[in-house]
């Protein structure tokens, strides 16, 4: 398949996360009812996908503690860039948590309306702020102005990797760190289009892609650690989703064709886990 030009994979974007009834999608299929759109961690095993979904944050705010000086008593006055920020419920959270400025940077203007408007109804409004802006042109920012980037499943949507770590890298300040995690190509990648088709990607990068990308750029992959095996039980809990609250769902005008196909395409993700055709990776770079 030919790749798709650059607008058209920023339109699909935006069409896949922010129209009204793709935020209500979301809240339902992979926020548990809150604001987050990344894959969970199963500590127990029995988690619901609110539990397993703060479990990840979880596990990427200790990395956060490793590799950057957050939390150090810094407060506001350390920067962390948010790359493919959606909703901003991880957002949120570390600027809850650590009374941190976060900068929201993220393609849809219906989600950052959405994110400012959390901030200021939980009182951290002076903490978070939105860049209207996409992973595939420069950075509307200033070079060397954050501590950490931070970034959930959104990398995917990149058109040019070594170009989003190049950005990266301009806007970190120097010892800063990248904490991300990403849905990946496994080593038994073969036909991902079913995912890539319904998901906004351009193509499914390999960690050795980000290992080049960071390597050429002269970043430093500190962690590359694979969480594919919790990719099951995620999905395991979507499909029950689809199916108990569709109902709910297409009240709130979710489409009915979308639920289908999601529902079609989740059957046959079990399957490309367990063919390593997915690699669910959460990584930590580093800038000297």
């Amino acid at each position: 398949s030919t790749m798709p030009s650059v607008k058209d994979l920023e339109a699909k974007v935006n069409e896949q996360y922010d129209t009204e009834s793709s935020m209500e999608f979301y809240k339902h299929i992979m926020g548990g009812g809150g604001d987050d759109i990344h894959y969970g961690i199963f500590n127990k095993g029995d988690e619901d996908l609110k539990t397993c979904s703060q479990n990840t944050i979880d596990y990427m705010c200790n990395l956060c503690e490793k590799y950057s000086g957050i939390g150090k008593g810094t407060g506001a006055a350390f920067r962390v860039l948010d790359l493919g920020s959606g909703k901003g419920g991880a957002s949120r959270h570390l600027a809850t948590k650590y009374g941190c400025k976060v900068t929201c940077f993220n393609l849809g203007e219906k989600q950052n309306e959405y994110n400012l408007a959390q901030a200021k109804a939980t009182g951290i409004g002076e903490l978070i702020e939105c860049v209207l802006a996409s992973f595939n042109e420069k950075f509307p920012l200033e070079d060397g102005t954050f501590d950490m980037i931070w970034s959930q499943e959104a990398f995917c949507h990149a058109a040019d990797h070594k170009h989003l770590m190049n950005e990266c890298k301009r806007v970190l300040k120097p010892g800063g760190a990248i904490i991300f995690s990403d849905l990946m190509g496994g080593s038994g990648a073969a036909d991902t289009s079913s995912f890539t088709d319904t998901n906004a990607c351009a193509e499914m990068a390999t960690p050795q892609v980000y290992k080049d990308a960071v390597a050429a750029v002269g970043l430093n992959m500190a962690e590359m650690n694979e969480l594919t095996p919790h990719l099951t039980p995620y999905f395991k809990l979507m499909l029950e989703v689809v199916k108990t609250k569709r109902g709910e769902m297409e009240k709130a005008g979710v489409d009915k064709g979308r639920l289908d196909s999601y529902e079609t395409d989740l059957v046959t993700r079990f399957g490309k886990v367990e063919n390593k055709e997915f690699y669910w990776g959460i990584a930590a770079v580093t800038k000297a």
